[in-house]
């Protein structure tokens, strides 16, 4: 834009030198020449880039005092017609103005152009940056995965030793004194056992207490005994389950717990206990408590061979009711030791008195509320005209009393499900000698609600 003026100006100073024209007709034929219009795009080459004009068209004409330079443009568009009336004098600019505007299109068209490009450039760099943040956030998730943190409840589990553990992480069941005995929480931990003798304190649920040199026999006088802290200040009751629980039996006489003996002391006091006891469990308010649908319920100390019942017992087991049941049935274990069943035998003599019920199970007896043999709800009418008792006795279980009985399976509807355990301090001192006597031994099943 800046050399077109002076190349004009050039041109303006030689023409009176050719000769034979004059000025202003070698202005004319100048400006003619000037203003040649560019040859027609061939269609078949594409639209010419440089321009948006297809042709254009100069018709100068003399006038007194002047030129009428006429334009007439075609354009890419539907035509226009576009025209500028100059004096002679101002061809120059006309032509350059005209120049102008034409470059300031071109100009328009690059600036677009460049918009375009810039535009078209920056959302690129933006779709890079998304681009990138994802494979980033994806590098990152996938190195963040290696340094996941796992959290999992600290839950009972099954020790590789068939023992009961609680899953710890390997670095707090060491520093907490346990022993690892295989995984859980999908590998993430250790089922940790964690295990107490004479003298410790116990302050991790589900710890074994154990006598010294188990599972050897422990053969020393004196006491062992253990400390049991509570977890939370919000714990009002601890469970003691008895997987192997075997001392000496009581003294013969009236099975008093004379030698060795199990005791547990605390705000609720429980009798002592001797002899067998695996599998039984205590607990304050319920000293057996038991859960699940069916199982088994024992007296401490019952053995079909050698068990005897023990003296001075007063407590109750407890079955969970469980959800959608509303009953639960009772029938004597079975007994492949004896040849008649000792299963339930309570404040029996040496020869068989048969079932017992009432009031008439006055030394030793086991009450449930409400023990009938009829399972129809409601309840109707029993063989000898009672509805239900409450306490059994004697050497068969039954809720009807008759000393030619057998053993039968009996119900109680009455919620919660309690049993409770009572024996005076005699046996064979007793009016009727009562050495024979073993406890009881019971299957438990519970009934569905029938409504």
């Amino acid at each position: 834009m800046v050399s077109a003026r002076p190349a004009l100006l050039a041109l303006c100073c030689l023409l009176p030198l050719a000769g034979g024209l004059s000025f202003r007709d070698r202005l004319a034929e100048s400006v003619s020449r000037l203003w040649r219009p560019r040859p027609r795009q061939d269609p078949s080459r594409g639209p010419d880039r440089d321009a948006t004009l297809r042709s254009v068209s100069t018709e100068p004409r003399r006038l007194d005092g002047g030129l009428e330079f006429t334009q007439r443009r075609r354009f890419l568009q539907p035509q226009q017609h576009f025209s500028v009336y100059n004096r002679a004098g101002s061809v120059e600019r006309a032509a350059l103005d005209w120049r102008r505007a034409a470059q300031r299109r071109e100009d328009g068209r690059e600036e677009r152009l460049w918009e375009r490009r810039w535009e078209d450039r920056h959302e690129q760099q933006h779709q890079d940056v998304r681009t990138s943040s994802a494979e980033n956030s994806d590098r990152n998730a996938r190195f963040l995965s290696l340094l996941t943190l796992v959290r999992f409840d600290h839950f009972t589990c099954n020790a590789s030793t068939g023992e009961n553990g609680t899953c710890y992480t390997e670095r707090e069941c060491s520093g907490m004194g346990g022993v690892a005995s295989g995984a859980c929480a999908d590998d993430y931990g250790v089922c940790c056992v964690f295990t107490k003798s004479c003298g410790d304190r116990i302050s991790i649920n589900n710890t074994y207490f154990v006598n010294e040199g188990y599972p050897g026999s422990y053969d020393a006088t004196g006491s062992c005994q253990v400390t049991i802290d509570k977890v939370h200040d919000n714990i009002c009751q601890f469970r003691l389950d008895f997987d192997t629980f075997s001392i000496a039996q009581p003294e013969p006489l009236n099975n008093i717990c004379m030698n060795d003996q199990f005791s547990v002391s605390g705000s609720t006091s429980m009798p002592l206990i001797c002899g067998f006891s695996t599998g039984n469990h205590t607990e304050p308010a319920c000293l057996q408590y038991h859960t699940g649908v069916q199982g088994v319920i024992k007296s401490y100390n019952f053995d079909f061979s050698n068990g005897a019942e023990l003296a001075n017992q007063d407590y109750t087991a407890c079955v969970r009711m469980e959800r959608n049941f509303c009953g639960i049935q009772y029938r004597p274990c079975q007994d492949i030791v004896n040849n008649a069943s000792q299963a339930f035998s309570l404040g029996g003599g040496a020869s068989e008195v048969g079932s017992v019920t009432g009031d008439s199970c006055d030394r030793d007896w086991l009450f449930v509320p409400c023990l009938t043999d009829n399972v129809n709800q409601p309840l109707t009418i029993m063989s000898d005209g009672n509805v239900c008792v409450d306490r059994v006795c004697g050497d068969r279980f039954n809720s009807i009393q008759a000393a030619d009985s057998d053993d039968v399976s009996l119900y109680s509807f009455v919620k919660p499900f309690r049993l409770t355990y009572h024996t005076d301090s005699e046996e064979a001192d007793s009016t009727t000698s009562e050495t024979d006597n073993r406890g009881f031994c019971l299957d438990y099943v519970q009934q569905p609600c029938t409504t």
